[in-house]
């Protein structure tokens, strides 16, 4: 994946389905190819953008 320029940040929640016992499908979403610059590590931006991402999903589900 390119990185945007001027990124500190970027991640991905790819929109996807789960199987449930009884074969039942429900939505469901994953988090991938989360990163943060090196020149930006250790400063909790990961954290924070990891922290706003779940909340996101536990809002308004996946997309």
């Amino acid at each position: 994946m390119p990185r945007p320029r001027g990124a500190l940040h970027c991640g991905r929640t790819p929109a996807a389905r789960a199987h449930l016992p009884g074969g039942t499908l429900v939505p469901a979403a994953g988090v991938t190819a989360v990163g943060v610059l090196p020149s930006h590590r250790r400063r909790g931006v990961l954290s924070a953008s990891m922290r706003r991402q779940l909340v996101d999903l536990r809002a308004g589900g996946p997309r």
